[in-house]
């Protein structure tokens, strides 16, 4: 039977067997998002030193176990009761070889270790040349910008709770301290380094990779309707009639594409632009817009995106 959206003065039909698709789909990314909306909340308030780095990981940590215990429910559910959470970590990783739960994560700790470390050691020498000449230090201009500067193409080192620990801890001067202290709070606070973007971007990741390998896995079992959504033999025609100006076949293309694969975010941007085009007055574009918002919240093709 399907499902109808409304879209320009007519309607887009959606099987069911996509819908099928879609459903398990939703149930993941509102469990990630549901996380994603909490994990942002208390790391913008909390997350300013190693003790509070540490319970983000342990936070983080604790999602990936449930998103791993959520798949084995799902695969329960359709009766499937042989894998457990170590069987479904060795699916993801048969499914995806290069699959590594914690990468982004690392990669901004090492990061992070590698900026303090430089820090430390600046600061020791400073002191040890201001002993001997009774000048006092004001930094050097050492800020957070240099310091990680080229640091993310390092590779992973130890995991987030280790990453930080005790670099400072050979800093005795209160001030050098204070000074070490803000600096670790504005690497793990500051937006333009993305350690709060790495975990949300890991998680987003890992979710997506283990849906992808239960959806596959139900299908190869007769559980779920086996999909293809390719619209290549679409896509070059699309861009063609949409920079020539053939509208109307524009939009039958990407009706019937968005019938195959309502998840390639292209497609609605192409339907964004064609409603300033195809409406004949303010009235129609606006309806127009609405009818593509509505589309593209039922279908979330960006939630997963990183």
């Amino acid at each position: 039977m399907g499902r109808k959206f409304p879209l320009f003065r007519n309607e887009i039909s959606i099987n069911d067997n996509l819908l099928k698709y879609d459903y398990l789909r939703s149930n993941y990314w509102e469990l990630l998002l549901d996380w994603e909306t909490n994990f942002k909340i208390y790391y913008e308030k909390e997350v300013v030193n190693e003790k509070k780095l540490k319970e983000a990981f342990e936070l983080f940590t604790d999602e990936l176990l449930r998103l791993l215990d959520f798949s084995v429910f799902i695969l329960m559910e359709s009766g499937i009761d042989y894998i457990d959470q170590s069987k479904c970590i060795d699916m993801i990783q048969d499914e995806f070889p290069d699959f590594a739960p914690f990468y982004a994560v690392e990669k901004s700790m090492n990061a992070i270790a590698t900026a303090s470390e430089e820090l430390a050691q600046k600061i020791q020498t400073s002191r040890s040349i201001e002993r001997n000449s009774r000048s006092h230090w004001e930094g050097g201009g050492f800020g957070l910008k240099g310091a990680l500067k080229g640091a993310f193409t390092a590779g992973a080192l130890n995991m987030a709770t280790s990453a930080i620990r005790g670099v400072g801890d050979s800093i005795t001067d209160s001030r050098d301290k204070a000074k070490f202290d803000i600096f670790i709070k504005d690497a793990l606070q500051n937006s333009e380094y993305r350690i709060l973007y790495s975990f949300i971007t890991q998680m987003r990741l890992n979710y997506h990779l283990c849906f992808i390998t239960m959806y596959h896995f139900l299908a190869e079992q007769g559980k779920m309707p086996a999909l293809t959504f390719d619209i290549e033999s679409y896509e070059a025609k699309i861009n063609n009639y949409m920079k020539f100006g053939n509208f109307d076949k524009a939009y039958d293309l990407l009706t019937k594409s968005i019938q195959i694969t309502p998840y390639a975010t292209d497609l609605y941007k192409h339907l964004y632009s064609l409603a300033d085009k195809i409406a004949v007055n303010e009235n129609e574009r606006e309806l127009f817009v609405e009818e593509i918002d509505g589309l593209r919240e039922y279908f979330r093709p960006d939630v997963f995106e990183v």
